[in-house]
């Protein structure tokens, strides 16, 4: 956006809704302004969510003869919020016909106005009792722009045919999990974990005090100022007063104080060369820029690969097949595996339930493509009871009532009756996909057979470095594919029940607290 455009949008953006017509209308009886200069202005209102600007310009827009996918999608988005149906129903079908052959830069374009737009709608929506025809609407226009939609939420696909044999022929067809090996001998390592309170840390404490680490935690501040000298110096006293061998760091943490955390490492390397230093919780699919199915653009700032050129390892479970880790800066330095789970509630003995349970932020604003799938499965009748998160309200945000039940002591028990529903509800719907609609291994991957029930998962390539589909779990990639694996749970339970065993037995096996603290040591001290 040039200096002169951004300085009418900045101005026109804090005006009353009155002025800000009257800005628009001035804009628009400019003779001098180019056509690319006006859609300039269309993408910034919608940007920005002034739709009803937005759709009052496209149709002065169209009158004069133009047309564009911005226009398309200013008419579709304001006919369906102002009341003008058939401007809605009319702009359809131009819309996708316009965003056909899209190049990368017109998709990510397009993506980033649905996105701002879908995020404030859901938002709008959430709490409204009559929305549901809206929502199949708001779904049709992102459909438009966006074609893997199609696929996901096509109500006229017909449901395949989910049965043993077809679960056979996938387990073939699918590579063996990796599995790690195992240290021969333990060792009582000193370890400090520094990093925020939250359960991360108190799951990472626990498994390491029953596998017989010596465990010191230090709490880092999430403050400004002086904290921040702080926290890096006591880091370091920390590790020399206890003499320890390894130190677990947070990404998050690191990444907002990164040049301290820099200094930090440099100084632990040259008081003690022989500390291993680990990151955790890094979200690894935010290293990769670019939409799902595109050439995956790596672009890591150069200092974020000093900073990691000085760390022994990176402990990560959400993209193992990442191109990134390609780099040579990551160079056998991935430990791909989930952080423990501070035990789990018991094996898969209640009686598996026909109807499946989904546990999370139906309503994310971040991740506003998920309330399409509440859509779908109840236009579908695919059985599935959408759960709240218990430390998440009904637009998706945290309690802040809830927030010191995530910490300390507490954030234990929290989380232990978090397990205890998974265990209970014998069926979980897993959504992976994330704001880029890359689909990933979450938490919730391993939360689930971990805790005896049966994962019913949104395909993500990375399940199958833990997991074989089919035998430990049940995919599904649209909204087709898990009404059939509704269907094959309420016609062959036996078999169902099988899966569920077997991908719980599995996951306890390999992906205990104890084997992953194994695969920990044996990684760092080979």
């Amino acid at each position: 956006m040039d200096e002169e455009l951004q300085s009418f949008m900045d101005t026109m953006l804090h005006l009353h809704t009155e002025q800000k017509m009257d800005a628009l209308a001035r804009h628009m009886a400019d003779d001098s302004l180019s056509l690319e200069h006006r859609l300039s202005v269309l993408d910034a209102l919608l940007r920005q969510r002034e739709l009803w600007l937005a759709f009052v310009f496209a149709l002065s827009l169209e009158a004069t003869g133009h047309q564009h996918w911005l226009i398309s999608l200013s008419l579709s988005f304001g006919g369906l919020l102002y009341g003008s149906r058939s401007e809605h129903t009319r702009a359809i079908p131009l819309l996708r016909e316009q965003c056909q052959g899209f190049a990368i830069e017109q998709r990510e374009q397009a993506f980033t106005i649905i996105s701002a737009v879908m995020a404030d709608q859901i938002r709008l929506r959430a709490s409204e009792p009559n929305a549901e025809k809206d929502m199949v609407y708001l779904l049709e226009i992102c459909k438009a722009v966006i074609p893997s939609l199609r696929t996901w939420f096509d109500w006229t696909a017909s449901v395949p045919d989910v049965t043993p044999e077809t679960l056979r022929q996938q387990k073939i067809a699918a590579a063996p999990p990796t599995l790690y090996p195992l240290p021969a001998n333990r060792r009582p390592r000193r370890v400090v974990l520094s990093m925020p309170d939250s359960y991360f840390v108190h799951r990472l404490q626990t498994a390491m005090l029953t596998y017989g680490y010596q465990v010191t935690v230090r709490y880092i501040s999430g403050g400004s100022g002086t904290d921040l000298l702080v926290d890096p110096i006591s880091v370091i006293k920390l590790c020399q007063m206890t003499g320890a061998e390894l130190l677990v760091l947070r990404a998050d943490q690191m990444m907002a104080h990164l040049i301290l955390f820099h200094a930090m490492l440099i100084r632990l390397r040259q008081l003690m060369p022989d500390l291993k230093i680990m990151l955790v919780s890094i979200d690894s699919w935010t290293l990769q820029a670019g939409l799902e199915g595109e050439r995956p653009i790596i672009s890591i700032d150069p200092f974020y690969v000093r900073v990691l050129s000085l760390l022994d390892g990176i402990w990560e479970s959400d993209s193992p097949f990442l191109e990134t880790w390609n780099l040579p800066v990551f160079s056998n330095k991935v430990l791909h595996a989930p952080l423990p789970h501070a035990g789990h509630i018991g094996p898969p003995d209640p009686p598996m339930l026909a109807r499946m349970s989904y546990i999370g932020s139906v309503h994310s604003t971040v991740h506003w493509h998920r309330s399409f799938w509440q859509l779908a499965t109840r236009l579908l009748n695919v059985p599935v009871e959408y759960q709240q998160h218990s430390f998440v309200d009904t637009a998706g945000f945290a309690k802040k009532e809830s927030e010191e039940s995530m910490k300390g002591v507490h954030s234990l028990i929290t989380y232990n009756n978090h397990k205890a529903f998974i265990h209970r509800s014998t069926v979980i719907v897993n959504l992976t996909r994330k704001p880029n609609l890359a689909c990933i291994v979450t938490n919730r991957s391993f939360e689930v057979p971990l805790n005896g029930a049966l994962l019913v998962q949104e395909f993500a390539p990375g399940m199958h470095h833990y997991f074989t589909p089919g035998e430990h779990y049940l995919e599904f990639r649209s909204v087709a594919e898990l009404s059939a694996i509704a269907r094959f749970i309420a016609e062959h339970p036996e078999d169902a029940e099988e899966i569920r065993r077997c991908g719980s037995a599995f996951a306890r096996e390999h992906y205990s607290d104890e084997k992953l603290i194994g695969y920990l040591d044996k990684f760092l001290w080979p």
